[in-house]
């Protein structure tokens, strides 16, 4: 759980990155379907180094990180976010700790944004699409 007082720190450096251009406001249906598809295979890509004979586990890390980086990215570009360049995991990460969102990925490939409350996901955020859920992403 986030503690208010990351919250209200995570506020604060969002506003100096909007300010600083390290943080956009704009939207790019191309760029969020990129990172969506990214997502998604870097998932699967992680799902095959844990069933490898090899036993990649570092990989396995590195891989599942980018798959949460890239639909952490694909939820702030649809929030009217981009992010730039430079230092872009932590602005991504500053971002959705103001957001307070998590990421449910559905089985059917599409994902699902959840608004959190007080770290409990919010009532009226009920969607069919989370009972069929087969992964949940938590940024």
């Amino acid at each position: 759980m986030i503690d208010a007082e990351r919250k209200k720190q995570a506020q604060q450096n969002l506003a100096q990155y909007l300010q600083d251009g390290l943080i956009k406001k704009g939207k790019n249906e191309t760029a969020k379907a990129m990172y969506l598809k990214n997502a998604e295979t870097s998932l699967h890509l992680a799902e095959d180094c844990i069933r490898s004979s090899l036993k990649p586990y570092l990989w396995t890390v590195v891989i599942s990180y980018y798959s949460m980086f890239y639909i952490a990215n694909a939820v702030l570009l649809d929030l009217g976010y981009k992010t730039s360049h430079k230092i872009v995991h932590k602005v991504t990460n500053e971002a959705l700790i103001r957001r307070s969102y998590r990421i449910l990925w559905a089985g059917d490939g599409q994902e699902v944004k959840i608004p959190v409350r007080n770290d409990r996901i919010h009532p009226r955020a009920k969607s069919p699409n989370v009972a069929k859920t087969r992964k949940t992403v938590y940024v």
